[in-house]
């Protein structure tokens, strides 16, 4: 079963930032990704663990007083195909359905595009970087964390 917690953006978020700088530092080069980032003291952050309690994934929900975004998720390649990264999309879609939105914007690598469509998110642009900006519509998480309607709104 997997396992998995909130954090707020003012508390210790080693964790998180250990998973971003193994993931976006050391497995894809990207300098200082483990690293805080402007809006992350103010973002609410979300971890899953493995059966060994161990961190596995971390992803960030940032509001920045008008939009929602998801941002940053992150699995460590040994435990990829284990449905952590979808579990930390879904608590985040969740979380942000739950301030009542009209839609919730989402970043993440052109590769993985196929996994934020698979809850409904469609793809805006791809910037110069290689980054894809993505939109969730209301009618895919109203009722429900998203477009699967398989989970209850808290």
């Amino acid at each position: 079963m997997v396992k998995g917690r909130y954090m707020e953006g003012g508390a210790n978020i080693d964790c998180v930032l250990d998973i971003r700088k193994k993931v976006f530092e050391e497995e894809f080069g990207i300098s200082g990704a483990g690293k805080t980032v402007p809006g992350d003291e103010m973002a609410l952050h979300a971890i899953a663990y493995d059966d060994d309690d161990k961190v596995v994934a971390a992803g960030t929900l940032y509001y920045d007083g008008i939009t929602f975004t998801i941002d940053k998720i992150a699995v460590l390649p040994q435990n990829r195909k284990n449905y952590y990264g979808d579990f930390i999309l879904k608590i985040l879609i969740d979380k942000a359905a739950s301030m009542s939105p009209s839609e919730i914007y989402g970043l993440c690598f052109s590769e993985s595009t196929g996994f934020m469509e698979s809850v409904g998110y469609i793809t805006k642009s791809e910037r110069k970087d290689g980054i894809c900006e993505m939109v969730l519509p209301e009618d895919k998480f109203k009722g429900g964390c998203c477009s699967c309607k398989g989970h209850a709104a808290s």
